[in-house]
């Protein structure tokens, strides 16, 4: 029976056109190398040095529509409850194209909730979990 030679594989990041020159994160290469043994796999991993330079993030506030915060104000009154509201946010991480967009949190019954300006869908606990406005009453209801 032959044996399989090992083989190595180079992984790496590359950014977009649209990134600086400057390079805010210098990673090297990984090698991986696989090796065939009495019927096991083995992986090696050789990491060459990396060289870790400060990244600023970049928070700013996003204010909840007034629209959005009066229907909800409007849905939890026929409900019997007051919501608490917290304002998202978006954090940017300089002299980058990369940009998270936080939720606004509204709290309900103990329960958070998540929801976007202009949008017509709010989110239990996270984003997997989608409810429409139109429907939330119906949901509160039934906790």
């Amino acid at each position: 029976m032959v044996e399989p030679q090992p083989s190595k594989l180079t992984t790496g990041v590359r950014f977009s056109s649209s990134a600086p020159e400057k390079n805010l994160l210098e990673l090297s290469s990984i090698m991986i190398n696989i090796k065939f043994r009495n019927g096991f796999d083995f992986f090696v991993f050789k990491k060459v040095s990396v060289i870790f330079q400060m990244v600023n993030v970049i928070k700013k506030e996003i204010k909840i529509d007034n629209t959005l915060k009066k229907k909800l104000e409007f849905i939890c009154s026929f409900c019997n409850t007051t919501p608490t509201f917290y304002n998202g946010s978006i954090r940017t991480i300089e002299h980058t194209n990369l940009m998270y967009v936080e939720p606004h949190r509204v709290i309900i019954k103990g329960i958070t909730f998540l929801t976007f300006n202009y949008e017509p869908y709010i989110y239990e606990e996270n984003l997997s979990k989608c409810i429409p406005l139109n429907k939330f009453e119906d949901y509160l209801k039934n906790i």
